[in-house]
């Protein structure tokens, strides 16, 4: 049996090492020092499609910020906020290119890039996903950068049944500890969510 390498990196190279586990650091300003788990296939390209019970791994960056007094989000990838995230197709049309984040009635108002947030709780952020049916275990969140919003914001992961557009659904869903419009009332002011879990692609 050979052993594979373990190899700290700043970011994953070009061509990636079939026999090399890497060992990707970590950008946010909450945990600088740690490292993302990266392993390739028999051709060097990092596995995309590990599943449980074919639920699908999904792990990215969502964020929200004040841009000129208009709330807007994206999703990017959690090694380059230039790029979309692979790891999150349980999003449907997510993009790295940040998007004015809807605020209208729920029950008439659609997405906008896979993001919407609830006019029922201002302090929650909807995801468009199919319905999320595992226990809210299935995914963890953490803060990894945050600016202008307090030290003591804290989310959590809501599963609860929703009607966005007319669409009945246990969306994925966060739940802040206050308002969108409290937390993001200054131009500028921001928060970075990783989010980890499994999930069925949209």
């Amino acid at each position: 049996m050979s052993l594979m390498n373990v190899v700290k990196v700043d970011a994953l190279p070009v061509t990636p090492d079939p026999n090399t586990v890497y060992l990707v650091r970590h950008t946010g300003v909450f945990f600088p020092n740690t490292f993302l788990t990266i392993v390739t296939d028999s051709n060097g390209v990092p596995y995309e499609n590990l599943s449980i019970h074919d639920y699908k791994r999904q792990h990215f960056n969502l964020k929200i910020e004040n841009v000129s007094g208009t709330i807007k989000h994206s999703i990017y990838s959690t090694v380059d906020k230039t790029k979309d995230s692979k790891f999150a197709s349980c999003v449907n049309n997510h993009s790295h290119v940040p998007s004015i984040t809807p605020t209208g009635p729920d029950a008439s108002t659609d997405f906008t890039a896979g993001v919407k947030i609830s006019s029922v709780d201002d302090s929650v952020i909807i995801l468009h996903t199919k319905d999320i049916v595992s226990d809210t275990d299935a995914f963890t969140t953490t803060l990894t950068d945050a600016i202008n919003v307090g030290n003591n914001v804290t989310i959590g992961v809501d599963t609860s049944l929703r009607n966005v557009n007319g669409v009945s659904r246990h969306y994925l869903a966060l739940k802040l500890n206050a308002s969108a419009a409290a937390l993001f009332d200054t131009d500028g002011d921001y928060v970075v969510i990783n989010i980890f879990g499994h999930a069925n692609p949209y």
